[in-house]
């Protein structure tokens, strides 16, 4: 049973908080700030080891002990006081994201099977030394794997997944640049980029923005103020105001 993995997670823990970065996305264990409705650019997975949360989307509520929720949609998460919790998000249009999209669902209930499997994977991650990025990329396609459907993987434009890529490969590249590359002009490269991935290209440098300040953050061990900078924001307040739009807290109070 899944609840025999959580006892045993419970005892290694220490602070019972840990929070994970990689290239592929990140991994957060602890209590649940209370959160607002927020929309993620990440496909996320949210698991509880002890109590049922709410979750809610903008047409319905569910209490659940488990969800996994598509890129781009609202979500909010309540839970009770001292209820250990894990958050597992995946960016959707590398490796291990493009297992778990599905664009006909905006979210779905884990089965218990695969709780109990993600459970062990995050225990081994909780309790390995350190937090490197290698770690916990490595559990996030594990995890992956777990909840990845036997139907075939979704497939995006070529073109796009190559500039996506190149988004996350480069320090720095433009629509005009990416249009160039793709052989197509600026005006349809837009389009396309919105019409494969559900965000526009500008939205889209944001949330890199944001996953790069996150890595000054995590990996670096940056303060607010400089990993703002870092990740490309004017300022802090605008690091804050992204980072409340995606996670639904302000990054203050999540990272400690």
């Amino acid at each position: 049973m899944v609840w025999l993995c959580v006892s045993t997670l419970k005892k290694t823990m220490q602070n019972y908080r840990k929070i994970g970065f990689s290239k592929v996305g990140g991994i957060y264990i602890g209590e649940l700030e209370p959160l607002k409705l927020h929309k993620h650019k990440a496909i996320t997975i949210a698991l509880s080891f002890k109590n049922e949360f709410e979750f809610e989307n903008e047409k319905q509520k569910i209490k659940t002990l488990g969800v996994i929720s598509q890129p781009n949609t609202y979500r909010k998460y309540i839970c009770n006081p001292n209820n250990l919790i894990a958050f597992v998000h995946i960016e959707p249009f590398l490796s291990a994201g493009l297992s778990l999209l599905n664009k006909n669902n905006s979210f779905q209930e884990l089965f218990p099977e695969q709780m109990e499997k993600i459970v062990h994977i995050l225990n081994q991650w909780y309790k390995e030394e350190g937090n490197s990025e290698k770690l916990t990329e490595t559990a996030i396609q594990d995890i992956a794997k777990q909840i990845a459907s036997d139907a075939p993987e979704q497939v995006i434009d070529s073109r796009i997944k190559k500039s996506i890529d190149l988004i996350w490969s480069l320090e720095r590249i433009t629509l005009g640049e990416l249009a160039t590359i793709n052989h197509i002009s600026t005006y349809r490269f837009s389009h396309l980029f919105k019409q494969e991935t559900g965000v526009s290209f500008k939205e889209y440098l944001l949330h890199r923005k944001l996953v790069k300040a996150m890595q000054a953050i995590l990996v670096n061990k940056e303060n607010l103020t400089s990993s703002a900078y870092t990740g490309g924001f004017s300022d802090q307040s605008h690091f804050n105001r992204t980072y409340l739009n995606a996670f639904g807290v302000t990054p203050n109070k999540s990272i400690k």
